[in-house]
């Protein structure tokens, strides 16, 4: 599987945040093992196969989800914005989005919009 070199590291540093809760080893070395593992030629099933033989030892009964996560979430979201990684956390929100909402939110902004009428 090709990653693009240039979401590789937010690619893993979003992997160790999902490693950190369910993982017996490092979770950045085990991200950088995942990342190993994706390299491998071959189909999206085989990926599938050798990450959750791989990654049993290391996730016990957190494997399953962890590689459904994977593939199902995690590498369809990754995308290419300005250099930089962008992923979708698991309500479907992406960086971008998440940044543009705080933004939107923040009291003063010149894009915060306040409809109510003043009585000065």
């Amino acid at each position: 599987m090709i990653i693009p070199d240039d979401v590789v590291d937010s690619l893993k540093q979003h992997l160790v945040t999902k490693l950190e809760p369910v993982c017996s080893a490092e979770p950045e070395a085990l991200a950088n093992y995942v990342l190993a593992l994706l390299k491998h030629d071959g189909s999206e099933a085989q990926l599938r196969r050798v990450c959750l033989e791989q990654l049993e030892d290391f996730l016990n009964e957190h494997t399953n989800s962890f590689v459904e996560y994977l593939f199902d979430t995690a590498l369809p979201n990754i995308a290419h914005v300005g250099g930089r990684g962008r992923t979708r956390d698991d309500n479907g929100d992406d960086d971008e989005r998440r940044d543009r909402d705080r933004k939107h939110r923040r009291r003063g902004s010149p894009d915060h919009h306040d409809d109510r009428k003043r009585d000065d």
